[in-house]
């Protein structure tokens, strides 16, 4: 298999990133310029929404360590030094540049997936904080595979006109706020690609089903 296989977010094959805690994102997003802009639309949203719990949250879209630095949800533009960014996690980030190789290609830049779970082990002993990431294991979902096991977070959509239309989508997320089957992630994502306001695929199959689970922690010793 190929390297570019071996990375790709969406590939047949498992990889595993360094996930920021949920928690974490939700405190940063809460005080970002964004959340301040739209706070009156938040509350709304998020009362209409009571289900989805966002510091709970295990999917994709949680800062993980990319081979470049990443603003918090909320700060895209609004961060004061951008050298501060630079400097966090700088020996795990040239290490992870390091399993990638030069020539590396990703689905999604920048890229932050790693072939092997030793690789990830050794990427959260590098961060400045490893008590702020875990280890996740992500693959491409299809109906066919079980969505059972301790390990099993959810799935994810990767890439609002109607409250009452989301409500009803999104009242079957679990505990970490991802869909528990593959039927309610296929759902939701048929009735994204549907709505005039929603991003547009560049190519079929863009928008994928992504399945999260913990990574074996109890293997790293």
């Amino acid at each position: 298999m190929s390297a570019r296989e071996n990375l790709s977010v969406i590939s047949n094959a498992a990889g595993f990133a360094l996930m920021k805690s949920p928690s974490g994102i939700d405190m940063a997003y809460e005080r970002s310029p964004v959340a301040e802009r739209s706070r009156k639309g938040l509350q709304e949203l998020r009362t209409r929404l009571r289900n989805v719990k966002p510091a709970h949250y295990r999917g994709i879209e949680r800062c993980p360590l990319s081979e470049e630095p990443l603003a918090p949800l909320g700060w895209a533009g609004a961060v004061d030094n951008w050298d501060i960014l630079e400097k966090q996690d700088k020996k795990a980030r040239a290490r992870l540049r390091d399993f990638l190789g030069p020539n590396h290609v990703c689905e999604y830049s920048p890229c932050c997936v790693v072939p092997m779970f030793e690789q990830a082990v050794e990427l959260l002993s590098l961060v400045d904080s490893p008590s702020d990431y875990e280890i996740a294991r992500l693959s491409k979902a299809s109906s066919e595979l079980a969505v059972t096991g301790n390990r099993f977070f959810g799935l994810d959509v990767a890439d609002q006109e109607s409250l009452a239309d989301l409500a009803i989508l999104l009242a079957s997320l679990n505990q970490q706020t991802l869909f528990p089957d593959y039927q309610s992630a296929e759902r939701f994502r048929e009735y994204y690609r549907a709505q005039p306001w929603a991003e547009t695929e560049d190519y079929p199959g863009e928008f994928c089903i992504i399945r999260v689970e913990r990574a074996p922690v109890e293997n790293s010793g």
